[in-house]
């Protein structure tokens, strides 16, 4: 299995808010891939994103994280501890976790950054966005054409340090050989679409072959 981990400040702030793990168990055969992206605009969005990553490394390492609930808690967890840390100063992150065991690919994911998987051709999203956005294309109240030019596109609904709600959304599917999972935050799904993001895959697939 080969994993890749690449991060951007991009060109629009001054220093990068986002952090990211690829992390092997080689006794358990699992892989851990973490992708945390600090809330633009607030001032410790970046250590927000760090104490997601090493929380959620934390657990794994621990062999906890494969446990019933224990996505829901290590997230809660990270909650209490950037409120903690950052005290008087705001700060929050979106979190997207995947862990692959047992051809069994396990995703918990809170805020807009999401979670792909590309088999055999095809681009399925995993996740569903915690955003106004996909609130509002739940209730029919937007179109996919009017989204891309919706101007609170950025607004989100749940994040992490941040808010009231920190439960994620956890879901499961099956992983096979040849697969590739990509996370991602917005500074690349909020700038190719899914179709986009389909024919640049096949590139990536075959610098590792």
């Amino acid at each position: 299995m080969y994993c890749v981990a690449v991060t951007d400040v991009g060109v629009e702030r001054p220093h990068n808010e986002d952090s990211c793990l690829v992390l092997g168990n080689a006794k358990n055969e699992e892989t851990l891939l973490v992708v945390a992206d600090g809330m633009g605009g607030y001032q410790g969005g970046d250590v927000a994103s760090k104490i997601a990553v090493q929380n959620i490394r934390q657990v794994f390492l621990d062999h906890e994280l494969s446990k019933p609930g224990a996505f829901e808690r290590v997230y809660a967890q990270i909650d209490l501890d950037i409120r903690a840390q950052l005290q008087d100063t705001k700060g929050g992150t979106t979190c997207v976790a995947a862990v692959i065991s047992n051809n069994t690919l396990t995703i918990a994911n809170i805020g807009d950054s999401r979670a792909y998987l590309y088999r055999e051709g095809f681009l399925q999203r995993l996740t569903k966005d915690d955003s106004l956005v996909q609130m509002l294309l739940d209730s029919e109240r937007l179109t996919e054409a009017q989204a891309n030019d919706f101007p609170k596109r950025n607004v989100i609904m749940k994040a992490l340090g941040v808010g009231k709600e920190t439960e994620p959304c956890v879901t499961k599917s099956s992983f096979i050989a040849g697969d590739l999972v990509l996370l991602c935050t917005d500074g690349l799904c909020g700038t190719l679409s899914d179709p986009e993001l389909s024919q640049m895959l096949p590139d990536l697939t075959a610098f590792f072959e």
